[in-house]
């Protein structure tokens, strides 16, 4: 429940007032990563960005496969100028939950400046090209209809 208070409170703009009943959750339910990522955000709303590191990081580590901590991590790096931890971070997290990029369900991607650098890196990773696509000047082959159809 304080959870929840702590989200209806950053929702309100009342980030110091949420950042307090975040940090009263983890020290009730230290093992609660949501609440460690709901802290991550009230500390980088405050400007708070390597407590807010942390707190991700220890999101992370109580759920290895928490894809929106890890994208939080990522944004906390990008802000403390660690691009390439940001980037690995980035990657995980959309590995895990690509849809992370649903500019709809999640907004704050459209602004992400490294996303691009991530999805090329995935795609060289799984053996893709970054070659530029080609095209033909001849004419497409007819297209071949069934009989009957």
């Amino acid at each position: 429940m304080i959870n929840e208070y702590g989200n209806q409170l950053i929702a309100a703009g009342r980030q110091q007032a949420a950042y307090e009943q975040y940090k009263r959750t983890v020290r009730i339910a230290p093992e609660l990563a949501v609440a460690w990522n709901n802290l991550g955000v009230a500390c980088a709303a405050l400007g708070k960005y390597g407590e807010a590191e942390a707190a991700y990081n220890r999101a992370v580590r109580i759920r290895d496969d928490y894809a929106l901590a890890r994208y939080n991590l990522g944004v906390a790096y990008d802000n403390q100028g660690k691009y390439d931890a940001a980037i690995e971070q980035y990657q995980k997290a959309i590995e895990l939950d690509p849809g992370l990029l649903d500019v709809r369900k999640h907004p704050q991607v459209a602004s992400n400046r490294h996303l691009a650098a991530v999805l090329v890196k995935s795609y060289l990773d799984r053996g893709g090209s970054v070659l530029l696509p080609v095209e033909s000047a001849l004419p497409p082959p007819p297209s071949r209809k069934k009989p009957g159809s």
